[in-house]
């Protein structure tokens, strides 16, 4: 991927509130030195910390940091609660959710549980999508060349998807794999379950394309009708225009 390549998404002025159908994107790009200041390790929780040291290479690990802490930031603002005070509880195969309990106050009211989410990373690259009372599912890849492109197409697509693959130009036919690819992973993501290219998945209701930057494709899955959507890209100084209100107007 390229690391300097610019998101297409704006930076908005202030922190939104996200209302009822409403599915709101957020996508940053990582730097250099992102997840390894002290600070951001420092925002993790115990369980988060083992996840990141389990990591050979510091990239990788700072990487999963930097998710993680902005992961924390986003959903802080949010629900109006102090990021590093967030729990989440996993399901069978990993998917997080924020638990119940998310932070150890009495001011906690039980609407803040209702957050769904749903995040993926892909190099530098990390994307997350957001809604409430709405489960979701998202995946991102960069799109580039394969030398086995040939036996995953054979892995994950049917029959009748393989005639159409393989009958496109090579350009076009690499963009439609990973685009396949993306949209099988965001609606196993969407179920809860363990990926299997070999095991298609039950299709969610919707299933919307995105293209955070020139040279990445993304997918997002989600039930029921469909979602007015916001792409932002994300920035840390948006904590500081953050409404007060913001969690209240969601809930209510």
């Amino acid at each position: 991927m390229i690391e300097d390549e610019r998101i297409n998404w704006r930076i908005p002025e202030r922190f939104p509130a996200l209302h009822a159908r409403e599915i709101h994107l957020w996508c940053a790009r990582f730097g250099p030195e992102d997840g390894a200041a002290p600070e951001d390790r420092a925002s993790l929780s115990p369980d988060e910390v083992a996840r990141a040291d389990a990591f050979h290479f510091a990239i990788h690990r700072h990487r999963f940091i930097a998710a993680r802490r902005n992961l924390r930031q986003v959903l802080g603002a949010y629900t109006g609660h102090d990021p590093a005070r967030l729990a989440f509880h996993y399901g069978r195969f990993g998917k997080p959710l924020l638990a119940h309990q998310a932070i150890t106050t009495d001011q906690l009211g039980p609407a803040v549980s209702d957050l769904m989410f749903n995040q993926s990373h892909c190099g530098a690259l990390w994307l997350l999508a957001v809604a409430w009372h709405q489960p979701l599912g998202l995946d991102v890849e960069q799109v580039r060349e394969m030398s086995d492109l040939f036996l995953l197409e054979s892995r994950i697509f049917t029959a009748e998807e393989l005639l159409v693959q393989r009958s496109l130009p090579h350009p076009e036919r690499r963009l439609a794999f990973f685009r396949r690819w993306t949209e099988r992973e965001a609606a196993t993501k969407f179920h809860g379950l363990g990926f299997d290219p070999a095991k298609p998945c039950v299709p969610p209701d919707r299933c919307e394309r995105l293209s955070p930057t020139s040279h990445s494709v993304a997918a997002l899955a989600y039930g029921g009708p469909g979602a007015r959507l916001g792409q932002f890209q994300w920035s840390p100084g948006l904590l500081a225009t953050q409404r007060p209100e913001t969690a209240e107007v969601a809930i209510h």
